[in-house]
């Protein structure tokens, strides 16, 4: 699925959900049988959930360490917010508001884009315990990956638009990798994700030129 395609259909199931919060995850992650408990009692705005690896290979052992940092940091301080621990779980009206208006074309780092949204509004969270488990891929899956995340961006037909994600992404990626002081994970999606920008932006071009 593209980027583009992603961030749509969440806006498309955004506008149906009546419940009082969302929890937004993805189709590797597993919720830890403790969470929902916890989640019944949040009163807060919206709530970090700690990530762990459940597979544990090398790309997710080295996730976890990012994602332990950025968890014990967002307990301190969400400043500054995109090179925290993002909310997975936050009140509906609150993101409903906090969305409101925004192209829903619009596809950088959907998760982190939704939360400095929402953090415009509101600074109401805290930082759960219990936890919610990825199935990490392997490392070149994960390069893979954001090779073809950089090259559906690039060939988004709104060039701009496209332009504004990648700068927006590569300084979460980039700034992410400075202040946790982790293993390079990010670094390791930068480089692809990149270079996939710049082979999706030269095919668009291509095809233009023909059309």
């Amino acid at each position: 699925m593209e980027p583009t395609d992603r961030f749509e259909a969440f806006f498309s199931a955004l506008k149906v959900v009546d419940t009082e919060y969302v929890l937004l995850i993805d189709e590797d992650q597993i919720p830890s049988e403790k969470l929902f408990d916890e989640l019944r009692n949040i009163k807060a705005d919206f709530a970090i959930v700690p990530e762990r690896s459940i597979n544990r290979n090398i790309c997710g052992r080295m996730m976890d360490i990012k994602r332990k940092r950025v968890e014990e940091l967002a307990k301190m301080s969400l400043d500054p917010p995109l090179q925290r621990a993002v909310p997975r779980f936050y009140r509906t009206d609150i993101l409903k508001a906090a969305l409101n208006g925004v192209d829903s074309r619009f596809a950088p780092h959907e998760d982190s884009f939704i939360f400095s949204r929402v953090l415009e509004t509101t600074k109401s969270y805290t930082v759960l315990k219990s936890v919610l488990y990825n199935y990490d891929v392997s490392l070149r899956t994960y390069m893979l990956k954001s090779y073809k995340y950089g090259a559906a961006l690039g060939r988004n037909e709104n060039p701009t638009l496209g332009k504004f994600a990648l700068k927006m992404d590569l300084s979460i990626m980039i700034g992410r990798q400075m202040i946790s002081l982790t293993p390079p994970i990010d670094l390791v999606r930068a480089f692809p994700y990149a270079l996939g920008y710049l082979v999706g932006k030269f095919r668009r071009r291509g095809i233009s030129r023909h059309s």
